[in-house]
């Protein structure tokens, strides 16, 4: 799913968007971040959309084949209490809703178990994707790929392959990240907003959401680009047009 252009304008001003009738699904804001720390932020963004793994041992295997990527949450959560402690404080985080985990029912409640606010392994992929767009990370816009049982040989392996492709984009993108701001870190980019655009105190910008955040710096990209762009033109230098047509675009994060 992509966010329509009510549900950027929620986020950019730190409201939350609206799952279903089972939670509210918030972009902390930065001083909230601040405050649980930031690598923890990302450990929860991490547990939140998490995927049962890969793995070669064939006992390992024949276990998970058959669970969701849910499931396998709440198995983890079960076998290892300090996921299970990370997990409540994530959702409280993201939802301002405590939570109880039911292996009976394989669902996890939200709030006062008589809303019957609940998430199961049949809506916990759509939740994932909120969680995923309320961060900025539009790759959850794109549709899961899932494998049946009525699946043929051929379609299975179609789908293998498209896996495959998006794995290997994935991890460009994040070398790509990684050469092009390896000597940045967070608290940089925090700083940086103030400077590079008008209006903004250091004190203002802990109260952007992060989804807002990253808005506002990719688009003080934009801006010093075109900027840079123009100056450049009017020296002489050779720019394509679509360098200086205007800096204002459709704010995508891929």
């Amino acid at each position: 799913m992509n966010l329509i252009d009510d549900d950027k304008l929620r986020l950019l001003c730190g409201k939350p968007l609206i799952f279903k009738d089972i939670c509210l699904i918030y972009s902390p804001i930065l001083e909230d971040i601040i405050s649980v720390g930031l690598s923890k932020f990302y450990k929860d963004i991490s547990l939140l959309l998490i995927e049962k793994p890969s793995v070669e041992e064939k006992e390992v295997n024949d276990v998970l084949k058959d669970l969701s990527d849910f499931e396998y949450l709440l198995l983890v959560c079960s076998m290892e209490p300090e996921t299970k402690k990370m997990l409540e404080e994530a959702f409280y985080l993201f939802t301002q809703d405590s939570i109880i985990i039911s292996l009976e029912t394989s669902s996890i409640i939200l709030g006062d178990p008589s809303e019957k606010r609940i998430l199961t392994k049949d809506n916990f992929y759509d939740f994932q994707t909120y969680i995923g767009l309320a961060c900025a990370m539009e790759d959850y816009s794109e549709e899961r790929i899932e494998f049946l049982d009525t699946d043929s040989p051929k379609v299975r392996q179609l789908k293998l392959q498209m896996l495959e492709g998006r794995k290997k984009r994935k991890e460009l993108k994040e070398k790509q990240k990684k050469s092009d701001k390896s000597a940045i870190n967070f608290s940089d980019l925090v700083a940086s907003l103030p400077i590079g655009t008008s209006g903004y105190t250091l004190q203002s910008v802990m109260k952007l959401s992060y989804y807002a955040f990253q808005d506002q710096l990719k688009r003080m990209g934009w801006h010093e680009e075109f900027n840079i762009n123009t100056r450049a033109a009017m020296a002489g230098a050779k720019i394509g047009k679509d360098k200086l047509s205007h800096w204002i675009k459709t704010m995508t994060f891929k």
